[in-house]
């Protein structure tokens, strides 16, 4: 992470290089460019996640500076109290910020770095995958080529297409969604933001025996 637009007065005036603790498997190529401008303290396992306690030792034994997470890595009030005296700056792998206590960082004027729009064209790729393996029945072919199970006819796996179809989609890469949609004559695209509207979940479901395709997200 680039953090030069924000003046972090890392280095001592002994020129020391800042501890940075990484929690998450990193490619040899980021690591040795990483090792350029931090003494890196690395822990990581296949989940990404660390238990708290072993965080904060962690942190508070190396004196960490900085620190380079996921999602799955709570920062709280109690990790930022244990080493206020050395933490300069937080960065979490991730859209989202949920598990940081920004108000908490704040207060200690400790900057945190994420990734918003890193992803999103690479959601789009893989939602618009998904959404052509269900509707040409991509999975269901590959089975039936398996098991050398041929049994043609006129309508076999047709499937539906998108050309002329209504496609709901949802927050996460939206509008790289959209673009990508285009190219395949869809009729319509749907984005709805929640709703108070009791009868919102009726009308979705009469749209579901229509010519509909609804891409259900979770982050």
């Amino acid at each position: 992470m680039n953090y030069g637009h924000l003046n972090i007065d890392f280095m001592s005036s002994t020129a020391k290089l800042p501890q940075l603790l990484i929690t998450i498997q990193l490619p040899n190529e980021y690591i040795d460019m990483l090792s350029s401008k931090f003494d890196i303290v690395y822990h990581h396992n296949k989940s990404e996640l660390i238990e708290h306690e072993l965080l904060l030792k962690l942190t508070d034994e190396n004196h960490i500076n900085a620190i380079l997470f996921t999602g799955g890595v709570q920062i709280d009030k109690e990790l930022l109290e244990y080493c206020v005296s050395h933490l300069k700056a937080l960065s979490t792998l991730s859209v989202g910020y949920d598990h940081i206590d920004v108000k908490e960082c704040q207060k200690r004027h400790i900057p945190i770095g994420y990734t918003p729009n890193v992803p999103t064209n690479s959601i789009a790729d893989l939602t618009v995958a998904l959404l052509l393996a269900t509707s040409r029945q991509l999975i269901e072919c590959i089975d039936i080529v398996k098991q050398e199970n041929w049994n043609w006819n006129i309508t076999f796996l047709c499937g539906k297409s998108l050309e002329n179809s209504t496609v709901g989609i949802g927050r996460i890469g939206r509008y790289a969604v959209a673009r990508r949609l285009q190219s395949f004559a869809v009729k319509q695209i749907l984005y709805c933001r929640s709703s108070s509207n009791e009868n919102q979940p009726k009308k979705l479901d009469k749209d579901l025996n229509e010519n509909l395709f609804e891409l259900v997200e979770s982050q």
